[in-house]
């Protein structure tokens, strides 16, 4: 939007709002803790990783066929979902309701709140 304003009462001036774009361009490498679980399916373990920057990501555990040798398989991680969270992540634990299906994850931040 546009917000006009008028100087001396004789020149009218325009100036348009700013929008800014806050991006990371490399997500950063250092895992400060991590925790294990079953977040987003039952009965499928995932980790999920706090790293430095305020950034948590759930990999799942997938186990393949190994191309070379069919007798044998490898297990991979597959990235689920990235949340970047803005804040300085210290600290996550791993809840799991009463009656519940699936685990919850509770991360402490640096001002000592905790999110779940």
């Amino acid at each position: 939007p546009a917000i006009m304003a008028v100087i001396n009462d004789a020149v009218p001036v325009t100036a348009t709002a700013m929008k800014l774009l806050d991006l990371r361009l490399k997500p950063s490498g250092s895992i400060i803790s991590s925790a294990l679980g079953e977040f987003t399916t039952p009965s499928c373990q995932e980790i999920a990783v706090l790293r430095a920057g305020g950034t948590v990501e759930v990999y799942r555990f997938i186990t393949d066929k190994d191309e070379d040798d069919e007798d044998s398989t490898r297990t991979l991680l597959k990235l689920i979902t990235r949340m970047e969270t803005r804040s300085v992540l210290r600290s996550c634990a791993v809840v799991r309701l009463t009656g519940s299906k699936r685990d919850v994850l509770t991360v402490g931040a640096d001002g000592g709140a905790i999110s779940v």
